[in-house]
């Protein structure tokens, strides 16, 4: 394959114009796959680190639940209340982890009633207060931005759920009013950095809509390159096939004019000679002295006859292929036609020992046809049937006439041919190869030219046979053609 393709012209095909929009596609499909992956990882990330620090918070919240009971069963007041004891847990384990700062915990109370931490930031004393007025406080995970900074923040409320609690803060802030049993106290806080997670996710996510994206369109593009060349080899191809078929219909309207032109100046002379033979044969100024002259003169005469009939025949296959044939049309009596060819061709049938014969249909309508060239089909068909008739045979023709129109067939019991035969013999200058075929002489026009005079009256020439039984070629006119249709359709 050709590698080198212009790039201005790939742009600019409907091959390019098609790859540019498909790659248009290719992105947004890339995005669209990547945002799913950005998406289904924060997803992911959000759901099992909120459910870990959740079930973490519900621990320790149990283990404080758990001091305060155990406290009271013993009556212990000289431990630390649970508030005090949690407060300070908590900053402890906070201690523990200031150098890496990965994870912060707190509880918070709620603002202008906290113990020890306040909320930190207006978004943690609103996620407060609204579990402080929900009748069912849910725990929530989020991404926030805090001081620049993106961090993921999961809040557990803090809920009055033991009485000693209750008291133990009322005693501690009896002058910031009364709590009750089931109150939402606070929350417990988790923080984690979230910013070198969501960096990664995106670097992740982009990459992978880059990958899908660099792969879709190296592919495609190169499918496109290769559609794209193949294309243009058959684009190539087809306009060689253009200009040589171009060529060769130039080349064959030339061969027809030239022998157009040839065949009028052969019939100047032959007609000459055609008729200084008759006169000569006729001894019209004298006899000729010796019979031999006679009968050469006469010969002669055939000769440029049989001549002027081939030129004449060239000189319409030439006009059939310039499509320059013209019919002259008027009333014509197939009847009469075929009659009258029959009694043309008679004397070389019985030569031949051949039986000739006619069957028309009575009364046969007459037709609008041009009346030559009606007699020129039919004197072909019957001559050629002659032609490749052996001695013993028998050659008919038939006529009739129906609402499909007029149709007559001649018949043979010849040599026949086979399917490759009747295509050649349907081609200009084409002669079927048998010995019996060369005993005369033709030009393989014709076929040809008959079955172009049929179509250009709107009928068909059709050729029915099979190698040693015989050929029957059948010629049919359109129904328009009969006088009596004619006639009909302009009342």
């Amino acid at each position: 394959m050709q590698r080198r393709i212009d790039i201005h012209e790939f742009a600019t095909s409907r091959t390019g114009r098609s790859y540019f929009k498909f790659l248009l596609f290719c992105a947004l499909f890339s995005f669209g796959i990547g945002f799913v992956f950005y998406q289904t990882n924060l997803r992911s990330y959000t759901v099992s680190k909120g459910e870990e620090k959740i079930t973490a918070l519900q621990l320790v919240d149990a283990f404080v639940n758990e001091y305060s009971n155990i406290r009271g069963d013993l009556r212990n007041d000289k431990a630390p209340v649970p508030a005090t004891f949690r407060a300070h847990a908590i900053d402890r384990f906070n201690r523990s982890r200031d150098g890496d700062h990965l994870l912060r915990l707190d509880l918070v109370g709620r603002t202008g009633r906290a113990i020890v931490t306040p909320p930190r930031d207006k978004a943690m004393a609103e996620v407060i207060e609204e579990f402080a007025h929900s009748t069912t406080p849910q725990p929530r995970s989020a991404f926030i931005a805090v001081d620049g900074h993106t961090i993921f923040r999961t809040m557990y409320p803090s809920i009055a759920s033991q009485q000693s609690c209750v008291d133990c803060h009322n005693q501690l802030q009896g002058d910031k009013g009364r709590w009750q049993l089931n109150d939402v106290m606070g929350a417990f806080s988790v923080d984690v950095p979230a910013g070198p997670f969501l960096r990664r996710n995106l670097l992740q996510s982009a990459g992978m809509g880059l990958g899908i994206f660099t792969a879709l369109s190296t592919v495609s593009l190169w499918i496109a390159l290769l559609y794209f060349h193949r294309l243009r080899e058959r684009e190539a191809a087809f306009l060689t096939v253009q200009r040589a078929k171009e060529e060769a219909e130039a080349a064959s309207r030339s061969k027809s004019e030239f022998l157009a032109n040839m065949s009028h100046e052969l019939r100047t002379p032959l007609n000459a000679i055609i008729g200084f033979s008759d006169v000569m044969a006729g001894e019209k100024f004298g006899p000729l002295g010796n019979a031999r002259y006679v009968q050469y003169v006469h010969d002669v005469g055939d000769s440029g006859r049989h001549l002027l009939s081939l030129i004449n025949d060239v000189l319409d296959i030439s006009k059939v292929e310039c499509g320059k044939l013209d019919l002259h049309e008027e009333t014509v009596d197939l009847a009469e036609i075929i009659d009258g060819c029959i009694r043309l061709m008679r004397e070389r049938a019985e030569a031949a020992q051949i039986s000739l014969t006619a069957e028309v249909a009575a009364p046969l309508p007459q037709l609008w046809a041009d009346d030559r060239r009606i007699k020129q089909v039919v004197l072909n068909l019957v001559s050629n049937a002659v032609k490749f008739t052996p001695a013993g045979g028998s050659v008919s023709v038939r006529a009739s006439a129906d609402k499909d129109g007029l149709r007559f067939a001649v018949s043979d019991s010849g040599i026949g041919m086979d399917a490759a035969g009747i295509e050649l013999a349907l081609r200009p200058f084409g002669q079927v190869d048998s010995s019996l075929a060369r005993k005369y002489s033709g030009t393989g026009l014709g076929l040809p030219l008959s079955k172009a005079i049929a179509e250009l009256h709107g009928g068909t020439l059709e050729i029915a046979s099979r190698p040693g039984e015989g050929t029957v070629v059948t010629v049919a006119l359109p129904p328009h053609r009969i006088i009596a249709k004619r006639a009909d359709t302009a009342a």
